[in-house]
């Protein structure tokens, strides 16, 4: 009884709190349920032992507590992954997610001055450009392992993306252009652009490239070992230009931002190449490229794609808009 009631000062507390204390709630209740089930069938057992420990009644109430307790994490111990599993499953982290499309800097308070409300706006575009970087990263991991179960990670961060990209566009738009300078109005226009550099960056993943992967992995493709080699590089050359424009952003780093421009003919060229390598393999007849093709050239032309937003990005960070 004991053990039981403690549950319902968890229990109300769980009451309206996010889903991990939710999850804390229940895996209390459940914890010390099963417990009291299986210590209950072993109530004459239980009886002996404690007896035996003291003659002295106190004493034995608080073997017998203590018997329980300890006894129930062993019971519990082995299968303790599995229990976790099971929790997320009856209250899954959907109310995480959506804690994390909520912008955290956004200060309304702030907008009547302009440098500070354009310091909290750069704040809130750096947690989407993690989330960018975080999904540019994750899908090639995808793409090589196979592994179908990070794509709806992907596919939650760009929902991220997509609701903060919106929120700090209404935020900026509030600041009155009547009142603004020249120099605050082009800031404006240049947050404002690489927000919108950022959510299209994700969107090109959600919706191009995650279909890709998908029907790589649907239709069991293997792409020849130059083929793979040569998009890991390529996805290599992209992803560093995307942290090194985050990077420049994040630091107002200019001479960082240059790098990335600098890069742009690169990686165009690079695209011309790997299309070039890919049809060389094609002519020479080798099956595992026939089959792959039209997967491979659209992959190549998306992240071509993503390093072009990476460029607009640094070259709002220059001044170049």
């Amino acid at each position: 009884g004991s053990h039981l009631g403690s549950c319902s000062t968890v229990l109300f507390a769980g009451i309206g709190a996010s889903r991990s204390a939710k999850r804390v709630a229940l895996a209390n209740l459940l914890f010390k349920l099963v417990g009291v089930i299986v210590f209950f069938l072993l109530t004459p057992s239980i009886i002996y032992l404690v007896q035996k420990s003291s003659v002295n009644l106190p004493r034995q109430i608080a073997n017998a507590h203590a018997l329980v307790i300890v006894g129930n994490a062993l019971i519990f111990l082995p299968f303790t992954e599995m229990f976790a599993k099971f929790l997320e499953k009856i209250i899954p982290k959907t109310e995480e997610v959506e804690s994390l499309q909520k912008p955290k800097f956004l200060d309304s308070g702030a907008l009547e001055t302009p440098e500070i409300a354009f310091y909290l706006a750069s704040k809130e575009i750096i947690r989407i450009s993690n989330a960018v970087e975080e999904m540019v990263l994750g899908i090639m991991q995808v793409f090589i392992d196979n592994d179908e179960r990070l794509l709806d990670k992907i596919s939650a961060q760009d929902m991220i993306v997509d609701n903060l990209s919106r929120e700090i566009t209404k935020y900026l738009t509030r600041i009155s252009f009547e009142t603004l300078s020249k120099e605050h109005s082009k800031e404006v226009f240049r947050l404002l652009y690489i927000v919108d550099d950022l959510e299209h960056i994700g969107d090109l993943i959600d919706k191009n490239l995650i279909p890709l992967v998908e029907k790589k992995i649907d239709h069991s493709l293997v792409f020849s070992e130059k083929g793979m080699e040569e998009i890991k590089n390529m996805h290599q050359e992209v992803y560093n230009n995307l942290r090194n424009a985050i990077g420049a952003f994040a630091l107002q780093d200019q001479r960082m931002a240059q790098k990335v421009i600098d890069q742009k003919k690169y990686i165009d060229s690079l695209e011309i190449t790997l299309r070039k390598t890919h049809i060389n393999r094609l002519n020479v007849g080798i099956e595992l490229s026939q089959k792959t093709s039209g997967v491979h050239l659209d992959l190549i032309n998306i992240l071509k794609r993503i390093n072009d937003h990476s460029f607009s990005i640094a070259r709002a960070v220059v001044g170049e808009i």
